[in-house]
């Protein structure tokens, strides 16, 4: 069963204006930091009612302990009445991270798009 918005344990309180590239970053630091380890791989992945949305992944990077992902909305979508202020839409993404110990955590992180 797909997790909603309103079911994420995480949540990132910047909200993505549709007509904006933003960068978003998950620390992995209190999941390694009890191991030493440090990320070997990480990939994310919308939900498919961001997808839907038309919001996309443009790039991801990570370094010794975050997850880096930068998100926009297509073009198509940029003035959909959905993202009006002041509540736009809440959607997820999943990040999928595997230390290099070997472990694989998995996190669903919630976000706002909203015109500002």
């Amino acid at each position: 069963m797909p997790i909603s918005a309103t079911d994420a344990i995480y949540e990132w309180t910047t909200a993505l204006d549709p007509m904006e590239l933003m960068s978003f970053t998950f620390s992995w630091a209190n999941e390694l930091s009890a191991t030493g380890a440090s990320i070997a791989s990480d990939s994310w992945a919308l939900s498919s009612a961001a997808s839907a949305a038309g919001v996309e992944i443009d790039q991801q990077t990570n370094d010794t302990n975050t997850s880096t992902v930068w998100l926009k909305v297509n073009g198509a979508n940029q003035s959909d009445a959905g993202f009006d202020a002041p509540t736009g839409t809440a959607f997820t993404i999943k990040i999928t991270m595997t230390d290099t110990a070997g472990r694989t955590y998995e996190r669903t992180v919630k976000f706002t798009v909203v015109q500002q």
